[in-house]
């Protein structure tokens, strides 16, 4: 598929909401869904090993699941009540994936996740799990992957490293969403013509 010209270079938009999520939540900041991440304290716990390691973090739950009383218990019991924030269903999700540092998906399932195309949109770097399809994946360097058997260290050190792996270059995101199929004009225009519209 070709992609539409874009004007020359464009950088994504910070709006001023999104600078002031930044400067209230410390780096790194992680963009997590509810119920996602709820094995973690148990399994590998990067959230755990980062707070160990005294870095400054906090962690961001965004909407509501079926375990969101679980979550809670399990941010308790392991006393990241600080560094683990439950922002419920929200409004602002664009300017809060520019505000994140690392969108962190360590699912079990997944199937085609738009989160992840929502993530690389904003130019926020990803650590998922290796068997999320690749599909998904924008190939513009901001996919990391980790294996759900690895610990810890390796969980917290891949979220450190992707943490300066954003994009700010509007084109190369663009390009690359069109290249993948995500360009909404262009899927309308192949639809119309397929059915002779």
């Amino acid at each position: 598929m070709q992609s539409t010209p874009l004007p020359p270079k464009r950088h994504l938009q910070h709006t001023t909401k999104t600078a002031y999520l930044q400067r209230k939540l410390p780096a790194p900041r992680l963009y997590a869904l509810p119920g996602v991440l709820l094995f973690l304290p148990t399994r590998f716990a990067p959230e755990c090993q980062l707070a160990q390691n005294n870095v400054d973090f906090k962690m961001l739950f965004i909407g509501r699941g079926s375990l969101d009383n679980e979550l809670c218990e399990t941010i308790k019991k392991n006393g990241l009540q600080e560094q683990v924030l439950l922002l419920g269903v929200r409004s602002d999700i664009p300017e809060l994936l520019h505000a994140m540092d690392v969108f962190l998906m360590p699912s079990y399932f997944e199937g085609n996740p738009v989160t992840l195309v929502e993530s690389q949109a904003a130019g926020t770097p990803c650590v998922i799990a290796d068997h999320i399809t690749d599909e998904i994946d924008l190939h513009i360097g901001l996919c990391s992957r980790c294996s759900l058997n690895d610990n810890a260290t390796v969980w917290a050190h891949e979220c450190m490293e992707a943490k300066n792996k954003r994009i700010d270059d509007f084109d190369i995101i663009y390009n690359a969403l069109c290249e993948r199929g995500y360009n909404l004009k262009i899927n309308t225009k192949t639809l119309l013509s397929e059915y002779g519209l």
